[in-house]
């Protein structure tokens, strides 16, 4: 038997309103961790998820003890609700760009601890577009690698900076600049206090190691086999696990050096057991975003890209 549903009612406004805090409460995998996002309570969340359930006439998710999940409706829902609002942002933006303007939203993504990186720069590239493009709405998605390929393939973003490893062709991918990684234990390890000639490579498969989640599976060039005793994928999780004193692991030189030097680091034959790791710009091969566009020639122009 055909399940029948009430007549859908014509969107207005209220509807899109009720929509966006869906799709906040979606992102944020419930309604409490959507408050922050949304600059609301959470009553008043729950009473707009009622409302937009109403006006559908389907439950769009199980709430409760056993935590926030989407129905099959939700699932619906979500994804039309998000080709909707893409559609009426590439609508502002063919507009805009017809009248030679730069508005609507521009969605970019990288990876955590990239802050202290002076190879990237992003603060100097944001501040010159922020120039020619004050009327643009900026938002910065912080992930994993394999969360920017998918937001990136799913257009959820417009471009991402990460040290890639693989992407699809539909993808444009273009190499920015590299990131040492060295290894690092810290001064409550038991390695810390050794005189360098007493520190061997033989020591360190005895080590706990604290590994990066979304590169399990993997061991950094040249490297004994190690003890993977701890994931994340967190630079700021794994300066805590090495700072413990129970684990090594590996950070961005520029991120631990203020650890460093305060002589709560200490790295870990540099010159033998250091990385390169390169960092891509990447960008759809069909990005028709116009504040996208000049994001990405400012990009090019910082690093003398062609």
């Amino acid at each position: 038997m055909v399940k029948k549903y009430p007549p859908l009612p014509n969107l207005d406004n209220i509807d899109l309103r009720l929509l966006r805090v869906f799709l906040a409460v979606v992102r944020n995998r419930g309604f409490s961790a959507a408050q922050l996002e949304l600059n609301i309570n959470q009553p008043t969340i729950s009473t707009h998820m009622t409302q937009l359930e109403s006006r559908l006439g389907v439950c769009l998710c199980q709430r409760g003890r056993g935590g926030f999940q989407l129905t099959e409706e939700g699932e619906v829902v979500y994804e039309a609700a998000r080709r909707l609002f893409l559609s009426i942002e590439e609508f502002r933006a063919d507009i805009a760009k017809h009248r030679g303007e730069l508005v609507g939203d521009l969605h970019i993504g990288t990876v955590d601890a990239i802050i202290t990186n002076e190879n990237l720069c992003l603060q100097a590239v944001i501040q010159d577009f922020c120039e020619i493009a004050d009327s643009v709405k900026m938002h910065i998605y912080i992930k994993s690698p394999q969360s920017l390929q998918r937001d990136l393939l799913e257009e959820r973003i417009h471009l991402a900076i990460a040290p890639f490893t693989k992407l699809p062709p539909t993808l444009v991918t273009m190499p920015i600049f590299t990131e040492k990684q060295v290894l690092y234990c810290g001064d409550a390890h038991e390695l810390y206090g050794l005189d360098d000639d007493k520190i061997t490579v033989d020591l360190l498969p005895e080590q706990r190691y604290a590994a990066r989640s979304y590169l399990q599976n993997w061991t950094p060039p040249h490297f004994p086999e190690l003890t993977t005793q701890a994931y994340t994928g967190d630079m700021e999780a794994l300066a805590l696990f090495i700072l413990s004193g129970e684990f090594i692991g590996h950070l961005p030189e520029h991120y631990a050096a203020p650890w460093v030097a305060q002589g709560k680091m200490r790295a870990l034959f540099p010159n033998r057991l250091s990385y390169e790791s390169q960092f891509y710009l990447a960008y759809r091969n069909a990005e028709t975003n116009l504040a996208a566009e000049h994001f990405i020639e400012l990009l090019k122009k910082t690093f003398r890209l062609s």
